[in-house]
């Protein structure tokens, strides 16, 4: 999926907060939505999607990140306890 800027393709992106194993970043690939970012903070996790998605920047802690530093994206994706 992929919208344009003067007949150029451009990726859509996304960044994905309470990231788990990589669901979302999962899913949107098959579309072919580019993650850049995650944010997790369960060691077992981040290990899971690290293997999936070496490419993607892991942000670690919620509460210890800024907005202004985070790389802009199209979607945010987010994850709850269930």
């Amino acid at each position: 999926m992929e919208h344009t800027n003067r007949n150029k393709p451009i990726a859509i992106t996304m960044g994905s907060l309470f990231d788990g194993i990589s669901a979302f970043p999962y899913a949107g690939a098959f579309y072919g939505i580019k993650s850049l970012w995650a944010s997790e903070i369960l060691p077992t996790a981040v290990s899971v999607s690290k293997r999936h998605f070496p490419e993607m920047t892991q942000l670690g802690d919620i509460t210890k990140l800024r907005g202004g530093e985070i790389p802009p994206v199209d979607i945010i994706a987010f994850g709850s306890l269930s």
